[in-house]
């Protein structure tokens, strides 16, 4: 199944947004490694950084990379992520680990 995750806690996607995928909101990190458990791993990921839970969005990119690299969660050959996220540098260091993470597989 393709799907694509919104992890935020507050946010809300636009109009727009909501027909151009299968969209599945998480509002915190763990709701978000259930959804991973349960569904497989989303083709594209919208993130947050600041969550209320505790955990970050940063956290869920590290948590999502590991399961990949332990060999148990294969990754989508269409992956893809962006950051939406308010805080800059929480942003910054979202995409340079995934974008890091996405080339060194290729």
């Amino acid at each position: 199944m393709e799907w694509a995750l919104f992890l935020d806690d507050e946010r809300y996607l636009t109009d727009d947004e909501l027909g151009k995928r299968n969209w599945i909101y998480a509002r915190t990190f763990f709701e978000a490694c259930h959804l991973v458990h349960r569904l497989g791993c989303p083709n594209f990921i919208s993130f947050d950084h600041d969550l209320s839970d505790g955990p970050t969005g940063y956290k869920f990119a590290k948590w999502l990379t590991k399961q990949n690299m332990d060999r148990a969660l294969k990754w989508p050959c269409n992956f893809a992520f962006r950051v939406h996220s308010q805080n800059p540098i929480g942003k910054m260091n979202i995409e340079r680990y995934l974008d890091a993470f996405i080339h060194s597989e290729v």
